[in-house]
């Protein structure tokens, strides 16, 4: 059941969120892996399982781009759980390939974390997707509506 989270968890949480866009931005992928929990699901239009597998992702997205600007926004954060939170954030991305070439996607993230140590890791973390620019036939899923 969600219930409003301490301060504390939801400072903790939020700071593990804006840590992978900053990580991801920077190309930190040792420190951006960490964030994972060894058996954390990630879903990106493909679904990866395992810290490993979401660093060999990354590492091989990353490598196409020269430059990446990963803006959060709107974080929710709800504790589901003794050391157990989910949280939805919204995200603004944009990407400057190898090439020159930009685009930009617009979405939000849908995490499940745990507590492991003196971290909160992201364990389940599904995106999706409102629009993009500049890159056609992204796999990634829509935002879910709501029937008229």
């Amino acid at each position: 059941m969600r219930s409003s989270p301490s301060p504390e968890v939801r400072e903790r949480v939020t700071e593990t969120l804006l840590d992978y866009c900053q990580f991801v931005d920077e190309k930190r992928l040792d420190e951006f892996a960490a964030l994972f929990t060894e058996d954390c699901y990630f879903d990106e239009g493909g679904v990866y399982e395992g810290r490993e597998a979401v660093r060999k992702l990354v590492g091989k997205l990353v490598s196409g781009f020269s430059r990446l600007s990963h803006h959060l926004s709107n974080i929710r954060v709800w504790s589901t759980g003794e050391g157990e939170a989910e949280a939805l954030s919204y995200i603004y991305a944009w990407h400057e390939r190898n090439d020159g070439t930009q685009f930009e996607i617009w979405g939000r993230y849908v995490d499940l974390l745990r507590e492991e140590g003196d971290r909160w890791l992201i364990a389940r973390r599904i995106v999706q997707q409102q629009g993009s620019k500049g890159i056609d036939n992204l796999p990634i899923k829509p935002v879910p509506m709501q029937e008229d």
